[in-house]
C-alpha cells in the first residue's frame, strides 16, 4: 500500500512542473502533504496492532541541579558522523543566551526594548493588514484527519487537554503558510523562497503544534541562487504564527490569549537534538536513564526541565525553542507578559522508529 502511495505522490509532484499558477502549485503541495500524512499514519496504525506502545518508567531526575559535571572527553559521534552532544562551549553559550531570553520574556515591554536597544514589539500585529500578500505568502488550511494521531501522542495531548482528532469540524485547525510568490524589497523583485510553516492551531485549548517548519533564512541558505537576496518583510516563524493565531482569535485589536502549550512535533533539527542529548547526559535519575533512552529520549511523560535552572535555560536557546520565546517577546502588547516556564522532552512511536518531541509550557511572567 505504501508503495502505491509513494507512486501517487511522485505523480502529483511531477504535475507541479506543469502548473503556471502559484495557486494551483500551492494547492498541489497541500494534496501531496495530506497524502503522505495519511499514508504514514496508516502504516503506523498497522504497526500498532503488532507492537504495543512503549511504557515509560516514571523517572525522577535532578533537573534542578545547577552543578554540572565537566568532562574532557569528546562527545560520542552518531551514525551521521555529527557529535551526539553539544560541545562544552556550545552548552555554555546556550545557557548564556537562554538566560537573556528568560529576562526578555519576563520583562515589561519598555524593559525589553531597553535590553534590545530597539523596539521589542513586532511590526506585524494586525492580520487585517494582510502582511502575507505583500511578502509573497499563501496561507492554506488542510484537513488531514490523522495530522496528530499519526504520531501516537494521545497521552501527551490528553494531559494538556488537547483532542487528538483533526480535520473538518474539529478544534485542531491545520494551516500551511508557503512563501511561493515573488516579493519586492526596495523596489526590486526577488524570486520566492519556498519557505513553509505547517502548524496545528487550537485556540480553544490554547495549543500550537509545530509539525513541519522550514523558514526563509533556512531555505535561502540552502539555495545558492537565493543566498544573497534580502528576505521578504514577513519572514520569521514567530510573526507568521502570530498573525494566523490572531486571525483564529477574531483578528480584532486588543489583548488576546497566548498559547498555553507549544509542541514541536517530530523535530529534526540537529542542534536541538545535541543540546537535549547534552542535558540528558548530565542527569542523575531514579531509575537511571538507559543508554537507549539517552539516545532516543524517554517515552512520555519524558523529562521536564524548569527554565528557572541552567539546563532549562540552555534548552531555551535550542532552535526549536527560540522561535517560541520570540513569539512571546515580540507580542507583549497583545499577549501580555508571558514566559516559557518548562520544557519537556519525550519520544513516541514504534520501537526503533521513535519520533522526538518538545513540549513548551507558557505561563504569566
Amino acid at each position: 500500500m505504501l508503495f502505491f502511495t509513494v507512486l501517487h505522490v511522485l505523480a502529483l509532484a511531477a504535475q507541479a512542473f506543469a502548473f503556471r499558477s502559484a495557486n494551483d502549485a500551492a494547492q498541489l503541495y497541500v494534496r501531496v502533504f495530506d497524502t503522505l500524512s495519511a499514508s504514514f499514519a496508516n502504516a503506523s496504525f498497522h504497526n500498532a496492532t503488532k507492537l504495543s506502545a512503549r511504557q515509560a518508567p516514571a523517572h525522577v531526575c535532578d533537573t534542578d541541579n545547577d552543578v554540572e559535571p565537566t568532562s574532557s572527553a569528546a562527545p560520542p559521534v552518531g551514525l551521521s558522523g555529527a557529535p551526539q552532544w553539544a560541545s562544552d562551549d556550545a552548552w555554555k553559550e546556550a545557557k548564556c543566551k537562554g538566560e537573556r531570553l528568560c529576562n526578555l520574556m519576563r520583562a515589561a515591554k519598555d524593559e525589553a526594548t531597553a535590553i534590545l536597544k530597539a523596539d521589542s514589539e513586532s511590526s506585524f500585529q494586525n492580520p487585517a493588514d494582510n502582511p502575507f500578500k505583500s511578502s509573497g505568502w499563501r496561507v492554506l488550511e488542510t484537513y488531514s484527519t490523522t495530522r496528530l494521531s499519526q504520531y501516537r501522542i494521545s497521552a501527551a495531548l490528553s494531559s494538556i487537554g488537547v483532542p487528538e482528532e483533526a480535520g473538518k469540524g474539529t478544534s485542531n485547525r491545520q494551516v500551511i503558510a508557503v512563501q511561493d510568490r515573488p516579493y519586492t524589497v526596495d523596489g526590486n523583485e526577488y524570486p520566492y523562497t519556498s519557505a513553509t510553516f505547517s502548524n496545528v492551531y487550537n485556540v480553544d485549548a490554547l495549543f500550537l503544534g509545530a509539525t513541519a517548519n522550514f523558514g526563509v533564512q533556512h531555505q535561502m541558505a540552502h539555495r545558492p541562487h537565493l543566498k544573497d537576496n534580502p528576505a521578504p518583510a514577513l519572514n520569521r516563524w514567530s510573526d507568521v504564527v502570530f498573525t494566523i493565531w490572531d486571525g483564529f482569535m477574531g483578528g480584532q485589536p486588543g489583548p488576546i490569549k497566548a498559547p498555553r502549550y507549544v509542541m514541536r512535533i517530530d523535530l529534526q533539527n540537529l542542534e536541538t537534538k545535541q543540546l537535549v542529548n547534552k542535558a540528558l547526559s548530565m542527569l542523575v535519575c531514579d531509575p537511571p536513564l538507559t543508554e537507549e533512552e539517552k539516545a532516543s529520549w524517554p517515552a512520555w511523560p519524558g523529562v521536564s526541565f524548569s527554565t528557572e535552572h541552567t539546563k532549562g535555560k540552555a534548552l531555551l536557546n535550542a532552535p526549536n525553542a527560540i522561535g517560541v520565546a520570540w513569539l512571546l517577546i515580540n507580542h507583549k502588547v497583545r499577549f501580555g507578559r508571558k514566559t516559557i516556564t518548562e520544557i519537556t522532552i519525550f519520544s513516541a512511536g514504534t520501537p526503533g522508529q521513535e519520533k522526538k518531541f518538545i513540549l513548551l509550557k507558557i505561563e504569566d511572567a
